[in-house]
């Protein structure tokens, strides 16, 4: 009797305290994809509430399903509050599904590293500690499982039929069902490859799983103090080592024949970028080196062709010849290249001659470029993306005109 009142009580607290706070605003943050029978589109948003009297503020997540008509809101599904906090978001080929991953930051011991030679200062760690399934048109969660594996989850994807779950950690590769989240098979031959930091994110796990591309580097150099001149010392005795230039890979994994695929050397000073695959698992796009996107055929296990890139003069004067961009996204007909070229514009590009067919300026800050809401429509008639102040813009793709925008205000009680 005494845990249900206490539990009663609890409750009634939590409300109480909830009521003091107001919607301050309403947000997009990351992710965007287009649905395939509908044409809707899928994004993850925030709304952030403020205390009436106190300068106090808490944030919830929630996935917006919105209008390809006129961008209002169809569903709102919330997500788990607080810590863990939502990690990864990723959606089934037939769009009828989501699966989530969340995570909380472990701020005790130093920062583990699995380089031979890395050091660096103590930092906050990711845990992964849950995985859900939402069904969208059932509008219910199918199950939602505690992360059991040792290690932590990088991405996943759906396989082609969405009846598996493919993920990959910071170790090994793990195949789940679909229908319960049960682990189907755990694989770690990767592992004598992969040497994962959690402060690089150049990889990339294919659309159904097929492959997974990663740098692999040799010395990683980071740092301040100490630990930065340690790193130096290190580059430089490697640099010398190697007469001038170190190994530095971009390694392709044959996720279905848990095997090596194919290994392309590129220059070690190129420290950031995602590589990124086409919609049909053919090529891999990774770049620019020297303002050139390198295109890899996969079957052929080689380099088949190169996009020049000449609009240097929109490149930012911060970043030189080096600089790789943090966003590639591929149209499913492989017509359009959508990337990031520094932290205020997105570049539309043919995919095949690499020609520049739009800016798009004023992006909004403080958005994930990783995973920035940006996408094409399966049938490639509609181009979505957030512009600055939280501006969802649609375009038609024939002359690329705005058929609609939708700015999201703070909204009313």
């Amino acid at each position: 009797m005494f845990k249900i009142l206490f539990a009663f009580l609890f409750l009634v607290s939590q409300s109480s305290a909830q009521d003091q706070f107001i919607l301050k605003d309403s947000l997009i943050i990351s992710y965007m994809n287009f649905l395939p029978e509908t044409n809707n589109l899928v994004t993850l948003a925030e709304k952030r509430f403020i205390h009436k009297s106190l300068d106090s503020t808490y944030s919830k997540n929630f996935i917006w399903i919105l209008s390809y008509k006129d961008g209002n809101r169809i569903q709102e599904i919330e997500l788990p509050d607080g810590n863990p906090r939502l990690f990864g978001l990723y959606f089934s080929n037939d769009g009828a599904s989501i699966v989530i991953t969340t995570a909380s930051y472990d701020a005790e011991g130093f920062y583990s590293s699995y380089g031979k030679f890395r050091f660096s200062w103590p930092k906050l760690r990711f845990k992964t500690k849950t995985i859900s399934k939402y069904l969208i048109k059932e509008n219910r969660w199918a199950w939602e499982l505690d992360w059991l594996l040792n290690y932590e989850c990088l991405q996943l994807t759906f396989n082609d039929n969405d009846d598996n779950i493919i993920a990959v950690t910071t170790r090994n590769i793990v195949k789940m069902d679909a229908m319960t989240g049960e682990v189907i098979e755990n694989r770690n031959s990767i592992s004598s490859f992969f040497d994962f930091s959690e402060t690089d994110y150049n990889f990339k796990l294919s659309r159904t799983g097929r492959y997974f591309a990663f740098w692999k580097r040799e010395i990683i150099v980071e740092g301040e103090g100490c630990c930065g001149a340690i790193n130096l010392i290190w580059y430089f005795s490697k640099w010398l080592i190697n007469f001038g230039s170190i190994p530095n890979s971009l390694i392709i994994w044959d996720i279905e024949k848990d095997k090596l695929h194919y290994q392309i050397d590129i220059p070690y000073e190129m420290q950031s970028g995602v590589p990124e695959f086409s919609f049909d698992e053919k090529e891999l796009i990774f770049g620019p080196i020297d303002n050139i996107f390198e295109i890899v055929d996969l079957k052929k296990k080689e380099k088949s062709r190169a996009i020049i890139y000449y609009e240097r003069e929109i490149y930012d004067n911060l970043y030189d010849d080096y600089y790789s961009l943090d966003m590639k996204y591929i149209s499913q007909n492989n017509k359009y290249l959508i990337t990031d070229v520094n932290s205020h514009n997105i570049i539309l590009m043919d995919y095949e001659t690499g020609d520049l067919i739009k800016i798009f300026e004023n992006l909004g800050y403080g958005l994930s470029k990783r995973d920035y809401p940006v996408s094409l429509s399966l049938d490639n008639k509609f181009l979505a993306i957030v512009l600055r102040k939280n501006k969802l813009v649609l375009f038609e793709t024939m002359n690329f005109t705005v058929i609609w925008e939708k700015v999201f205000m703070p909204e009313k009680e």
